[in-house]
């Protein structure tokens, strides 16, 4: 949490792996720096050949847990569109 408070951020994702074989479990967590909370855990499970699908679906349910904890206080992550404004 003191990283997250140094950089200044709201949240910040730690994570790990672990590869047995052909087999790949990627573990991360969505920390709230603010109140220093877990916000989210996530688990999956796959094939070490298709560790970039792992890490799109990985990237896919952070941000969607990122879009429910802004929205829970007011915030929307910014679009493509708004960004550009």
């Amino acid at each position: 949490m003191r990283l997250g408070r140094a950089l200044g951020t709201a949240f910040i994702v730690a994570g790990r792996f672990q590869v047995l074989g052909s087999a790949v479990r990627v573990t991360a967590e969505l920390h709230d720096v603010e109140v220093e909370r877990v916000a989210s855990a996530f688990k999956l499970d796959g094939a070490l050949a298709g560790i970039f699908a792992l890490q799109d679906r990985l990237v896919g349910e952070i941000v969607a847990a990122l879009d429910a904890e802004l929205s829970g206080v007011g915030l929307t992550r910014a679009t493509p569109a708004a960004r550009a404004a």
